[in-house]
């Protein structure tokens, strides 16, 4: 830590298992601010794995909210079973008590989930609308890199729900050109500043 430039330590920390491992920034910005070299060794096994409990739980309760959007006022045994199927799986188990915090990443694919509901309302295709679903899912897109595959199927499902309910096919490629450019140069910065060097593609 340099008391001289503490916002610059700060980053340093945050950022030094993403750049030497294929880990995402946001995968250990939580746990960066919990550990230290001066904890014992169970404060550091306690607070590197309480991120990954933490995003566990926010997946969970991220999984009801998935099913009640879903299926509206009958949701109570879709959502116990959805829930209790992502609760009671041994990789997420697994997950939930990592130091590696995946668990991160299964909270964020409910979260794209939610915003690909969100984005097939009847409220339409805004142009703000749009601008916060592109910072939504860029956003995602730091949590785990595997998450990245996952974007070519949602906006083929919204371009489909959309165009299937009269939606012209010229206007609706321009507006779902807005999130999808804005994800593609979040995808480009974290390669070109994480991965480029560790790939050597």
């Amino acid at each position: 830590h340099d008391p001289a430039d503490p916002l610059g330590s700060y980053l340093r920390k945050i950022y030094r298992v993403p750049f030497v491992w294929t880990y995402a920034p946001l995968q250990f910005t939580v746990t960066a601010l919990l550990i230290d070299p001066s904890q014992g060794y169970r404060q550091v096994l306690f607070w590197g794995r309480f991120p990954s409990l933490l995003f566990a739980a926010t997946a969970l309760v991220g999984m009801v909210v998935l099913i009640r959007k879903a299926f509206g006022e009958s949701f109570a045994g879709p959502a116990v079973t959805a829930t209790a199927v992502l609760a009671f799986s041994w990789e997420f188990i697994v997950y939930s008590r990592q130091m590696e915090s995946y668990a991160i990443g299964v909270a964020a694919a409910i979260a794209s989930m939610l915003l690909l509901l969100q984005a097939m309302d009847k409220r339409g295709l805004s142009p703000g609308r749009l601008f916060l679903l592109g910072a939504g899912l860029a956003v995602l897109s730091t949590s785990q890199y595997q998450l990245w595959f996952f974007f070519p199927s949602f906006f083929a499902t919204l371009f489909l729900y959309h165009w299937r309910r009269g939606e012209r096919l010229l206007p609706l490629t321009a507006k779902l050109a807005l999130p999808a450019v804005l994800v593609l140069l979040c995808m480009i910065a974290l390669y070109s500043f994480f991965l480029f060097f560790k790939t050597g593609l």
